[in-house]
């Protein structure tokens, strides 16, 4: 044995011990220790008064500890997926304890604990519990008789809590969320997730609307290399607001792409399944065919000269036989469509020409007698083509290189009675600049429009010399070479060409964004349709998005829109943001909808508190929503369910980001 005073350091592997005195036997290798002791380990540092560890099992225990644990970061950084940020950030944890117990590799219980992520001069909030054990390797944490502390209050007490040090995924009850609303009243829900595996899980709900009842909530979701789903799953038992019995709601979501195997020529297939039935709560003539099912399969193989496409839909189209139907509203039946084609793209770098063939073949196998069985086939025939031509250009001492690139679409289809024709799904589509470049401008496969025309399109860029597109517009117009059968109005179907539409984008700064579209009708020389927006976004967190939308009906003054609308996030100094939207009906000189809110950054935990009021055309009374949540940074989050709060901002502010998503020198800077 041997002892060592004044600042002694013991070494071994990855730990370092500092103590004041130090005695160590080297046959059992145990070491004790006498005033202030120090360890370092791979990812944590513990500070105590007295310790007692064998150096060969790692078991031991040290006395009024305080401690920083760092947990191993493999997680990918916080991001936006599909929209909905995503929180993988990893936090440095603190904390004191009254006795720390070594319990071998990785392991150690914490007696009378208090954890938290804040900075050491700032306990605005802990995690206290009576025992606590941790786990270095895993990254998680088991506690007892705990209790969250915000501000000096208690505001969540446990018997027992489960949480991962790095943001890992583990099966238990997630925090509790409530939130309000007109329509359900107040909102209670109590989550218990499943992580069945790493590619898989679920999540049941328990759930208490005041103004509704109880309800139940599920909720699962895979994914594999060529396939992913998620089904969810809702039912009432009985809602006291409608006085309706077992309500439900049923999404099932299912991608699978199949690869080489299908096929013996190795083709990309792709195969989709639906089904959709509706719940009618007004006049049952006009609800939709409910699809029971919808079986989707498309294929494309690209050759060296030519390409081969195929898309085809078998669907089964029914009525809920508790209404009574006429007419053709009571047709049902199955409807098989397929449409094969073929293309010769011919590209080069000053332009493209690409011709393509195609039919469209439709089966129908109705239930009426009196429409029997349908066939019909319609060839298609379309050229899409265009040039590119550029220079270099000197605006206010900074070289451009701008473009013109004029493009040509030709279609022509031939005219088919479908008259006999059922309409299951069917509906003329908006004529705009992307449906300009389409060849049938209905949207479903009940109707084919017959064609003789011709797209005609001149777009121009200014791109910098980083490659970055500052400036660009585009104008186009459609010209008929024949009257058409199969289409809207008379009026419509005679015009001999469309009317024009414009767009331009311009990117005045990095962080200055303005676009608009027009739609002009030369017949009438009247402006039908203008959309004007800009979006100022200086750095994350400051944002501003303004926009106007007009939409003249010629034939139908009531559907006359003029809307407003304006939102954002700013920060306001002394750690606040504000966030809003103003959407505002200039025809009615009526406010559709409010949403206004704070949120606080208080460094490791953010508080935000969220109002929403909205005008529903299927309402006379507004709606009115509240959000209220906790966040604390490394524990989770209190009050409102975190994703649907997520949900609902990133839908009503385009580019808000989340406090947390924020970069740290951004954040700093709102701090005074």
């Amino acid at each position: 044995m041997f002892r060592k005073t004044i600042n002694a350091i013991l070494k071994k592997g990855n730990k370092t011990i500092k103590a004041e005195v130090i005695e160590y036997d080297e046959v059992s290798e145990k070491l004790t220790t006498n005033g202030n002791t120090n360890i370092d380990l791979e990812n944590m540092r513990l500070t105590g008064s007295k310790l007692t560890y064998k150096l060969s099992d790692e078991t031991g225990r040290m006395d009024d500890v305080t401690f920083n644990f760092r947990p191993d970061n493999n997680q990918e950084k916080s991001s936006i997926k599909n929209g909905i940020f995503v929180n993988n950030r990893t936090y440095d944890y603190r904390g004191s304890a009254k006795t720390i117990f070594f319990e071998g590799e990785n392991k150690k219980r914490l007696e009378k604990s208090k954890v938290t992520t804040c900075e050491a001069d700032s306990d605005d909030w802990y995690l206290k519990s009576s025992n606590m054990e941790v786990n270095t390797k895993t990254d998680r944490v088991n506690a007892s008789n705990t209790v969250v502390e915000f501000k000096g209050l208690p505001i969540l007490y446990s018997p027992y809590i489960n949480f991962s040090l790095n943001q890992n995924r583990k099966s238990g009850f997630l925090s509790p969320t409530f939130g309000t609303t007109t329509k359900s009243g107040f909102d209670f829900q109590i989550p218990y997730y499943f992580n069945i595996s790493p590619n898989m899980d679920a999540t049941l709900t328990a759930r208490y609307l005041s103004k509704r009842g109880p309800q139940a909530d599920g909720e699962f979701r895979y994914l594999e290399e060529n396939y992913s789903g998620k089904n969810q799953i809702q039912f009432m038992n009985h809602d006291e607001a409608s006085g309706k019995d077992n309500r439900y709601f049923v999404k099932l979501e299912h991608q699978h792409k199949f690869n080489n195997g299908i096929s013996y020529s190795g083709d990309t297939w792709k195969f989709n399944a639906l089904t959709e039935k509706y719940q009618t709560l007004t006049n049952a003539s006009n609800s939709p065919y409910q699809r029971l099912p919808q079986l989707d399969l498309s294929a494309r193989k690209d050759y060296d000269s030519y390409i081969l496409d195929f898309k085809s839909q078998w669907t089964y189209f029914d009525r809920d036989n508790k209404f009574t139907y006429t007419g053709q509203q009571k047709i049902t039946g199955g409807r098989l469509s397929m449409t094969p084609s073929v293309s010769v793209p011919l590209t080069e770098t000053y332009g493209f020409i690409k011709p393509k063939l195609s039919a469209n073949i439709r089966s129908y196998s109705l239930n009426d007698s009196t429409v029997g069985n349908k066939d019909i086939i319609t060839p298609i025939l379309s050229v899409d083509s265009g040039m590119y031509f550029d220079r270099k250009i000197n605006l206010l001492n900074q070289s451009y290189t701008n473009t013109l690139e004029p493009r040509l679409f030709y279609v022509y289809i031939p005219y088919k009675d479908q008259s006999s024709l059922p309409n299951f799904d069917t509906g003329l589509a908006d004529l705009n600049m992307q449906t300009l470049f389409t060849e049938n401008q209905y949207n479903g496969q009940d109707r084919i429009n017959d064609a003789n025309q011709l797209t005609a399109a001149l777009s121009s860029k200014l791109i910098d010399k980083n490659g970055i597109e500052r400036l660009s517009g585009i104008i186009a117009q459609r010209y008929y070479f024949a009257d058409r059968k199969i289409f809207g109005s008379d009026l419509e179907a005679k015009k001999a060409n469309s009317d024009i539409f414009m767009g331009a984008t311009a990117r005045l700064a990095n962080s200055l964004n303005l676009d608009a579209m027009f739609q002009y009708d030369p017949t009438s020389s009247r402006m039908l349709r203008s959309t004007l927006s800009s979006r100022y976004n200086p750095e994350p967190g400051k944002l501003i998005n303004l926009s106007y939308r007009m939409i003249d009906n010629i034939s139908d003054n009531t559907q006359d829109l003029k809307v407003f609308n304006a939102s954002g996030q700013w920060p306001l100094g002394n750690r606040f943001y504000s966030i809003g939207r103003y959407n505002y009906d200039l025809k009615t000189s009526q406010t559709i909808e409010v949403l206004g809110g704070i949120e606080y950054d208080g460094g490791c935990w953010v508080a935000r508190s969220i109002f929403d009021r909205i005008s529903l055309p299927t309402s006379p009374q507004p709606n009115y929503t509240f959000f209220v949540q906790l966040e604390l940074n490394g524990l989770g989050s209190f009050g409102s369910d975190e994703k649907k709060l997520n949900n609902f901002l990133y839908r009503n502010v385009p580019g808000v980001r989340n406090i947390n998503q924020i970069p740290d020198v951004n954040r700093i800077q709102n701090f005074n």
